[in-house]
């Protein structure tokens, strides 16, 4: 009994393997339908007729158009393209053009269905080089995004690479030499620190000294005034008593209590 529901399973995992097999299998080879003239007549146009007349100032204008008249006119035209991409595709050119020169011919045309999207590829010859040219249209058969890759010469692969290795390794040298100065400049900040602390000092010094001396100037000018005063009271002495002033000396004057002078 055992055995046969061993053999009745072993059976059941099988079908469910080929069937699950066969449903990838299917789903795999799912790819978008395409009718071929249709595709390659619009890239035609494009290629042809549309980009090369493309320029800054054309794509500036194109920007402040509104959308849906922007779109008016390209349904007019008959272009399954919307403006985003219509203006894409057109940066897209232009920069092929600074690269590769202008466009000269291009070659038949290689289609690649996918289950959401639909390439369709050509060789291209410009006045500098050749380039490959994608154009990718969506589900919708809506042209989507334009892609041109230019061919480059060994050596001009080289050159470039040079050119970014030296640019790189420059810019690095260049912010390791900045903060090796920074580094070595940092020697002279306790130097700088002691000759402000130094100002500061001297600066709190003279203000002590000049409180110093405040009181000395004010001893001073009382010892003056003391002097003047014996001088006017031996005078008004001697002048009461009809003798010479120099034949009295003050020894020291106190002031007596209750007395007005």
């Amino acid at each position: 009994m055992k055995k046969k529901i061993s053999i009745i399973m072993g059976i059941i995992l099988s079908v469910l393997c080929l069937s699950g097999c066969a449903s990838n299998k299917n789903a795999a080879n799912t790819t978008m339908d395409y009718d071929e003239d249709y595709l390659t007549q619009v890239c035609d146009v494009m290629i042809e007729q549309i980009l090369p007349s493309s320029s800054k100032e054309q794509v500036e204008q194109l920007e402040q158009l509104d959308e849906f008249a922007f779109q008016s006119q390209l349904y007019q035209m008959q272009l399954p393209i919307t403006p985003m991409g219509y203006i894409e595709a057109s940066n897209a050119w232009i920069a092929a053009k600074d690269e590769c020169g202008e466009y000269e011919s291009h070659g038949d045309y290689k289609i690649e269905a996918h289950t959401d999207k639909i390439v369709v590829s050509t060789r291209a010859k410009f006045t500098e080089r050749e380039a490959n040219i994608s154009f990718n249209f969506d589900s919708k058969k809506y042209l989507d995004s334009i892609t041109i890759g230019a061919d480059y010469t060994t050596g001009e692969i080289l050159e470039k690479a040079g050119l970014n290795t030296i640019l790189g390794m420059g810019t690095v040298f260049i912010v390791l030499i900045f903060i090796s100065i920074i580094i070595s400049l940092m020697k002279y900040i306790p130097a700088l620190q002691e000759k402000f602390s130094k100002k500061n000092k001297g600066s709190n010094n003279k203000e002590e000294a000049f409180v110093a001396e405040t009181p000395v100037k004010e001893e001073a000018q009382q010892g003056i005034n003391d002097t003047e005063l014996v001088a006017v009271i031996t005078a008004a002495i001697a002048a009461s008593e009809g003798k010479n002033q120099s034949d009295f000396i003050v020894r020291s004057i106190k002031r007596r209590p209750g007395n007005r002078w």
